[in-house]
């Protein structure tokens, strides 16, 4: 089983119930907290081992009436909860805040990411698929009132983002795509153009799929199915990231760094081209335009272009007008966990031993 990065785990948690990190970076610092309670794990086996070498338990609590480990014990886990907590409030999460229903003019654009394992392909600078991501998002900024989803496929396709006009959002999700959010092999162009049609509710009259991939398809391409869609008013464009010279796929560690290169079953590296033909037989069937996606501004100019020139239509959406940010609870609550911390003496007290909070004898 593939196991996840906190990166990851944190992207998907944020889908899932629309929670936006501000600086998500910070969540990294988990890994401190936990190499905190392994230190403080190890020292407690030391310390217990030393005391014990030096008399028994019996002796030891003669010589020591007031100590109390299970308060210790008590204080460390505050101490761990209010680092965690801390970390929380660090990376700043928000939920979107007051919606309005905006009554505007557009059109609905739903991108389909190809993230297939020959995305990871550096035939172009840094990747195919950080070369896509950088088209959608440079795309997006030029959105003023038309609607934007996102799609990601590879042997199948999956929702990534919704329809919506909160533009501010599709760069968060963005963050998360990788060739490893997806469990199947393969790429299929069409099990993404069927989510597509889901998303657009068969409205396809002046509405656009912009197709980002290098090509490849192992499923085939109904291409009477695109042309009945495009027969109905939709566009497609398809954009192609890669080159026809292509390029070997990295593996990489799990710290990301290139550790070897797809190989095929003779043990020759195996080499992924674009498939530009198969990008441009989608395009024409589909009444758009096939672009090549090596220049970022050229793609904004050609969709730009080509999103003036249909006609917009009567649309109705919630806008969120602002984002509520969730730290000063946190924050709060690491205050209340110190100040616990404080106040717990690692010793026992008069008072303590009255109220024997820890039934310690």
């Amino acid at each position: 089983m593939k196991m996840l990065f906190l990166a990851d785990f944190f992207s998907l948690f944020q889908k899932r119930w629309m929670v936006v990190f501000d600086v998500p970076d910070y969540f990294h610092l988990l890994w401190f907290v936990l190499m905190f309670s392994v230190g403080y794990f190890f020292y407690r086996a030391w310390q217990l081992r030393a005391r014990q070498a030096f008399s028994d338990r019996k002796m030891l609590r003669q010589l020591c009436p007031e100590s109390s480990p299970k308060k210790q014990i008590a204080k460390y886990i505050l101490s761990l909860l209010s680092l965690v907590f801390m970390v929380v409030a660090l990376v700043d999460p928000k939920i979107p805040g007051e919606t309005a229903t905006v009554k505007r003019k557009g059109i609905d654009v739903v991108f389909m990411i190809d993230v297939s394992k020959s995305m990871d392909a550096e035939d172009v600078s840094p990747d195919r698929i950080s070369k896509a991501k950088q088209i959608v998002s440079k795309v997006v900024e030029g959105f003023v009132s038309d609607r934007v989803g996102v799609i990601v496929y590879a042997g199948s396709a999956h929702p990534l983002l919704p329809i919506t006009t909160d533009y501010a959002v599709v760069e968060t999700f963005l963050e998360g795509v990788n060739t490893d959010m997806m469990s199947s092999r393969g790429t299929s162009i069409m099990s993404a153009f069927s989510l597509a049609e889901e998303y657009l509710n068969k409205k396809y009259t002046n509405n656009i799929i912009v197709l980002i991939s290098d090509g490849e398809d192992h499923q085939g391409v109904a291409l009477d199915r695109i042309t009945e869609m495009s027969s109905k008013g939709l566009r497609v464009v398809t954009v192609g990231v890669g080159t026809e010279n292509g390029g070997p796929i990295p593996i990489r560690s799990k710290s990301r760094q290139v550790s070897d290169y797809k190989k095929d079953q003779k043990g020759e590296v195996v080499i992924t081209r674009m498939d530009r033909t198969n990008l441009e037989r989608i395009a024409k069937e589909g009444k758009g335009i096939y672009v090549d996606g090596t220049d970022t501004r050229k793609v904004v100019g050609v969709l730009t272009t080509l999103m003036k020139n249909l006609e917009k239509r009567d649309m109705e959406s919630e806008l969120h007008t602002e984002y509520e940010h969730l730290f000063q609870p946190f924050l709060w609550i690491v205050w209340m966990l110190l100040l616990l911390e404080m106040l717990l003496f690692g010793r026992s007290t008069l008072w303590m031993r009255k109220t024997n909070l820890f039934n310690e004898k």
